[in-house]
């Protein structure tokens, strides 16, 4: 190994690393030299108590006093200031999803890294699109690792696509999703020590990354880290990463079996579990919780604890079926856990593979990695080892964190890193952003073809650091983004007495004909109706659902005897909306109608301006020809009616008409 020190190197030479398990945290300095990642020192310390159960953190405050510990020795030893720390994640709620995404590539450009980025991140938003029943439940899951199946080029695959070119691309990629609530306890412990995390991947990642370099991933091979608290898969094939996976049986059960078959307390059985893993004498001693000293043979003490052993086997075989379809032609079993005299034989035969497939995976002398002692080369610190090496291939291209609608998140630097980026790994789709239009109408009268418009759509406004900014904006280590999403416009809801033309006839009487039918004067206009404005005494039948009762009387809707409901509600829609009736297609008359609420406190009148641009008139003449209509609105009408005793449940014609 290289002669070192490690005070010389400054914070962007460093790699500190933190493996935080359910029994003990291990720290690891390291850097890369000549492209090799090399572990310049380490320190391990367990904890006092079980402040961690099944990988999770559940006493933050006890685990951060044994990281800042950790993190202190190292400091001291070499006189140096750690700010910034690797981690990996892990728990018993891992999930995993598999996703595709398909981008266009300009004519002529070639394929560049961030691009690549992009086409990834996008990747990993369709990903999470799997997990948005959890987020109705209020569980939000957050991406903390992901591997490329393949990628394509006009649907040929290729390994590499920077600087390809073609008219498309697509990523095939496997991402791993845990609750937020598990890593955001990672970020809280890590912060209490004074340290930012620069980089966050998954346990089972950082372990195959050393076991299973990229030169031998072509070969079906699962690795199964054995924690105390979970039993973390990963799965190579075809020259990627192709399945992870987590079992909850871990090294712990196998010590509550002991605490169980012999009354010993936690810490004790820890113990025993040791000695048979690492020491070779025949007796093993201990005292129980009554103070009663035992010495027993090894071997009677793995035959008492056998059926454990066996589900531990068995979930992790199971696990490993499931995630390959089948058995794989080699498997390593890493991890404290691992060492359990009689595991690896009993994995091989849950797996129905010969024995010597399945077999203790300690780190060896490689071409890629160097540690600084022998005693890192023990299946136990494959996964600290790890965490280090995935970080040393991210630096120039590390992770920071950012607050996205309240939840913290990780954003890989690789260049420019904007709003769209952070939307994407929080699971927020781009379209929720940008609302939809309102569906326009189109009708006919007298012969000329006119367009309702309804309402634009309100976009959505993502506000950074208490500041309204685009999705280009670029975010960093810190920001605070919080978006809100896109409101949709609304489709036009025209009664027929409001259309502009019958609005010019002012209050003369008159009758309202659509598609040959009579109707009522609150009728709401429909896409491609055919509007008639009449003299009163036309006799037409009546569009049926609008009959009246009784000669002479009004139409009423059949399902509304009263006609209040729907009277009210196109009502209040039509104070709503804002509509735009649009003139024929060869530009003889145009005609907007636009909604202005009054800012006056004392009138809840709303103003209607029409404006009519017959043919050849220029924009003066058209703006002196202008009419304003003042439409009553709901309570203004209800409180005329109060004035005058009368009480008209239908629609009325606008009052207030100004010339």
């Amino acid at each position: 190994m290289s002669d070192i020190n490690v005070s010389d190197l400054n914070q962007d030479q460093l790699i500190f690393s933190l493996d935080i398990g359910t029994r003990s945290v291990v720290g690891v300095i390291g850097t890369v030299i000549e492209d090799k990642y090399t572990v310049l020192d380490y320190v391990q310390k367990f904890h006092p108590i079980r402040a961690m159960r099944d990988g999770q953190v559940e006493d933050i405050e006890l685990v951060a006093k044994v990281c800042g510990e950790v993190k202190q020795i190292l400091e001291e030893r070499h006189g140096i200031q750690l700010k910034k720390v690797a981690v990996a994640a892990a728990g018993r709620a891992l999930k995993t999803a598999r996703a595709s995404f398909t981008q266009q590539i300009p004519e002529e450009d070639e394929i560049t890294v961030k691009m690549i980025r992009t086409l990834e991140y996008s990747a990993i938003g369709k990903a999470q699109e799997a997990f948005e029943g959890e987020r109705e439940n209020n569980i939000q899951f957050q991406c903390v690792g992901y591997s490329v199946l393949r990628y394509y080029v006009d649907d040929y695959p290729i390994s590499n696509l920077e600087g390809q070119k073609g008219s498309s691309m697509r990523a095939d990629i496997i991402a791993a999703f845990l609750p937020f609530s598990v890593v955001k306890s990672l970020y809280s412990v890590t912060a209490r020590c004074g340290l930012e995390v620069s980089n966050l991947t998954l346990e089972p990642i950082a372990a195959i990354n050393v076991i299973v370099p990229p030169d031998v991933r072509l070969l079906n091979i699962a690795i199964a880290d054995i924690g105390a608290g979970t039993s973390d898969i990963a799965i190579s094939k075809n020259g990627s990463i192709v399945a992870y996976d987590m079992a909850t049986i871990a090294g712990d059960e196998i010590s509550e079996a002991i605490m169980s078959q012999y009354l010993t307390d936690f810490n004790t059985a820890e113990e025993v579990k040791k000695a048979l893993a690492t020491e070779k004498r025949e007796k093993i001693e201990f005292e129980d919780i009554l103070g009663i000293k035992y010495s027993f043979e090894a071997a009677e003490i793995l035959d008492t604890i056998d059926p454990t052993i066996s589900s531990l086997a068995q979930a992790i075989a199971e696990s490993i079926r499931a995630g390959n379809d089948g058995a794989p032609q080699a498997v390593f079993l890493i991890g404290g856990g691992s060492q359990i005299p009689g595991l690896c034989q009993k994995v091989a035969a849950e797996l129905e593979m010969p024995p010597t497939r399945v077999a203790l995976g300690g780190m060896k002398k490689q071409s890629y990695i160097d540690v600084c002692s022998e005693d890192l080369l023990t299946p136990e610190f494959v996964t600290p080892i790890g965490i280090g090496n995935v970080a040393s291939k991210y630096k120039g291209a590390e992770f920071f964190s950012i607050t996205v609608n309240g939840n913290r998140i990780m954003l890989m630097q690789s260049g420019t890193i904007k709003v769209l980026d952070a939307l994407l790994l929080a699971g927020i789709k781009a379209t929720s952003m940008i609302g939809r239009s309102s569906k326009g109408i189109t009708y006919y009268i007298d012969g000329q073809r006119k367009l309702l418009r309804g309402s634009v759509a309100t976009p959505g406004e993502a506000i950074l650091n208490g500041k309204n900014v685009s999705l280009e904006t670029e975010v960093h280590q810190g920001d605070v983004l919080n978006l809100k999403e896109a409101v949709d416009g609304k489709d036009p809801l025209v009664p027929v007495s409001q259309l502009p033309e019958a609005l010019e006839t002012g209050d003369a009487p008159k009758v309202f004909a659509v598609n040959g039918k009579r109707v009522p004067e609150y009728y709401i206009i429909q896409m491609m109706d055919k509007v008639e404005i009449l003299p009163p005494d036309a006799e037409l039948p009546w569009m049926e659902g609008y009959e009246p009762e009784e000669p002479g009387a009004e139409a009423i809707p059949e399902d509304d005897p009263a006609g209040e409901a729907e009277n009210d509600e196109k009502e209040s829609d039509f104070g709503e909306a804002s509509q735009a009736v649009e003139g024929s297609e060869n530009g003889e008359e145009s005609h907007q109608v636009t909604e202005a609420a009054d800012d006056s406190d004392e009138s809840e009148t709303t103003h209607v301006t029409v404006e009519n641009e017959p043919e050849g008139q220029n924009s003066e003449e058209a703006e002196e020809g202008a009419e304003n209509v003042t439409v009553v609105s709901e309570d203004e009408e209800s409180q005329e009616n109060d004035e005058t005793g009368e009480d008209d449940p239908q629609w009325k014609e606008p009052a207030g008409l100004e010339k």
